[in-house]
């Protein structure tokens, strides 16, 4: 009996330390990806590069959007059932490839059919302002605009529960670079998205390892 309990135990933990992480092929996927212009806010261009293992680029005031089915098979994130970490890497920079400075907004949002046909001011609810200057959406993560490499523009790792930050279902990612000001020449970078999010089975699983121990428990 004893060794039972331990070996639905270790399943358990098994089941609940258990996640995939869905890797997108940043080359195919934003190659080939159907993005979109924002007509609200886009104001600048945007290119995929098949550099780096893949490379969307922001130019001054892009704001380009993504479908998750289109890149990542998802049809939605509903972060109200399920757990969702946003993976990728970010890199600031100017037309000379020299570290670039802080605009108003860069970064990523979630939005839904509704918002992104129409971003506000009040949809920064939605979004990481990872480096800009104004207060719209969180600055919970930030890029870090003085970690450069002998002068060079980094690139910097984030990883964001959106779980943790927002609730609610959405079908689409928004990267945006707004930076109007006279003399800003930003590119924003992005590479090596990905989606972390538990496998399906993965509660299944440790709630049938559950009741079979209230079973058992009942039987001894």
């Amino acid at each position: 009996m004893k060794n039972v309990f331990v070996a639905l135990g270790l399943s358990a933990l098994s089941f609940a330390s258990h996640s995939a992480v869905i890797e997108t092929d940043i080359v195919e996927n934003f190659a080939q990806g159907d993005f979109k212009s924002d007509s609200n806010q886009n104001k600048g261009e945007y290119t995929v590069l098949d550099i780096d293992g893949g490379r969307l680029d922001l130019g001054t005031e892009a704001w380009t959007y993504i479908s998750t089915e289109n890149l990542f098979g998802l049809s939605s994130l509903n972060l109200d059932n399920r757990f969702y970490s946003l993976n990728f890497d970010m890199r600031i920079s100017q037309d000379d490839n020299s570290p670039g400075m802080p605009s108003e907004i860069g970064g990523v949002m979630v939005a839904d059919g509704d918002t992104v046909k129409n971003i506000g001011g009040n949809d920064g609810v939605f979004g990481f302002n990872l480096s800009g200057t104004q207060n719209w959406g969180s600055k919970a993560f930030r890029y870090d605009f003085d970690n450069i490499d002998n002068g060079t523009p980094t690139w910097q790792s984030f990883n964001i529960d959106l779980s943790a930050a927002l609730n609610g279902q959405y079908q689409y990612l928004v990267f945006m670079n707004d930076c109007d000001d006279e003399n800003c020449s930003n590119s924003t970078q992005f590479r090596n998205i990905s989606i972390e999010v538990p496998e399906p089975y993965t509660f299944a699983l440790m709630a049938l390892s559950m009741a079979g121990l209230v079973q058992i428990r009942r039987k001894s």
